[in-house]
């Protein structure tokens, strides 16, 4: 009967549609036929609402900014207006979210970022759980991060998405929990001719996608810079994902989006400027966020994920669930589960002619890129389905409540 299942509550940090929404989803999928799930995600921006309502999953909304400690790897510096705004919005909140959680009296809360530690303060007689989905800024022993540790440590556990993430952050009551998919919602069903017509792309071109959006931290500007390189080769770049620098609204609302998105308004802009004064329009291919990956997926031959410092990589095993290879930028943090020269390439951080190298490689070895892809295939098989990546996961939630 659903009245004795257990409640489980998941709060979510974003209204953006990102790979931690995505993992969100698998995981409500993971837990709904034995848990209650109530999902709390904010209701702007709307991608992650109109998603879970097109997925036709519960949801309830909050239309404010959530608080958040955006002091992470890509996330914000402490000498960053964003960082002490956000922060400063925790005092303003406990009172909020201590009424809200009591009010549904859940058996367990899961916040599902570091950027959400705070949250521990309001959970002191509660069952928790944080998921880290963030690398380590920074050191072990900085200020911040030893404040951050104090708040992971009040949680009655903490998941990581890799031993590497565990380690750096050193938290005793830890667990591993990599992000996973369904195989069955990335077969290549169309091929690439009709994934292309689709999407509007050519498929006599060899097409190279990258995840990541418009994003100063996940490598867009070294995706292009490559790619101008290989002017001479006949090659694509898919772009999938969200623009940062796109402000919607208009007035006041516009005005103070403007303020505070500033470095990544101008960021876009300039990288769509290296566009046109390169000739470059032709080149790449703007699809935007895709409810859908495995149509991009379908309509390109291999995936890069050119990220300027150590970052979560989620493009990996969705290129392996369709067999194709990844080239990523060789840090610590991914080399759990991308082996060079194995499952995909590595090249060296920040440098795009050596991207460009590596692309050009696999475009003129088909038996390489072939067996890249396959093996990273088996990597996404061994690390990152549901029934090995969510085993450890499930079974604490079954101990603990």
């Amino acid at each position: 009967m659903e009245s004795t299942k257990k409640k489980i509550m998941i709060i979510h940090h974003s209204g953006l549609l990102g790979g931690a929404g995505i993992s969100l989803y698998s995981l409500v999928e993971s837990l709904k036929d034995k848990y209650s799930i109530t999902v709390v995600i904010p209701r702007n921006p709307p991608g992650m609402y109109k998603y879970f309502k097109l997925m036709k999953i519960p949801i309830n909304t909050f239309n404010f900014t959530l608080a958040k400690i955006t002091y992470y790897n890509s996330g914000d510096s402490v000498f960053s207006i964003k960082f002490w705004i956000h922060l400063f919005r925790v005092i303003f909140q406990i009172c909020y979210w201590k009424k809200f959680i009591y009010q549904n009296n859940p058996d367990l809360v899961i916040v599902n970022s570091k950027v959400l530690c705070w949250m521990s303060l309001v959970l002191k007689h509660r069952k928790s759980i944080c998921i880290v989905r963030e690398t380590l800024k920074g050191k072990q022993n900085d200020l911040i991060n030893l404040i951050i540790k104090k708040l992971l440590s009040k949680f009655t556990f903490v998941s990581f998405l890799s031993k590497y993430d565990s380690l750096s952050c050193g938290i005793n009551n830890s667990i591993i929990f990599p992000d996973y998919l369904k195989l069955s919602d990335y077969v290549n069903t169309k091929g690439k001719v009709k994934a292309c017509s689709e999407l509007k792309i050519s498929s006599d071109t060899f097409n190279i996608l990258f995840m990541g959006g418009i994003n100063r931290h996940k490598g867009i500007d070294l995706a292009v810079k490559a790619i101008n390189l290989l002017k001479t080769e006949k090659v694509c770049l898919i772009v999938a994902g969200n623009d940062a620098g796109y402000i919607d609204g208009n007035n006041k609302r516009n005005v103070i989006s403007y303020l505070k998105n500033r470095k990544d308004i101008i960021f876009s802009q300039k990288i769509k400027k290296f566009i046109r004064d390169n000739g470059l329009s032709y080149k790449v291919k703007w699809v935007g966020i895709q409810n859908d990956i495995s149509t991009v997926l379908s309509a390109s031959d291999i995936v890069i994920f050119p990220m300027k410092i150590a970052h979560q990589a989620r493009p990996v095993f969705e290129a392996g669930a369709q067999k194709k290879p990844i080239i990523i930028t060789g840090f610590d943090n991914i080399r759990e589960y991308v082996e060079d020269g194995v499952n995909g390439l590595t090249f060296e951080p920040n440098n795009y002619a050596s991207l460009a190298d590596k692309i050009i490689k696999l475009k003129n070895n088909p038996e390489m890129r072939k067996t890249l892809g396959e093996n990273n295939y088996k990597y996404t098989k061994k690390y990152h389905i549901e029934s090995i990546a969510c085993k450890s996961f499930l079974d604490t939630i079954g101990e603990i409540i």
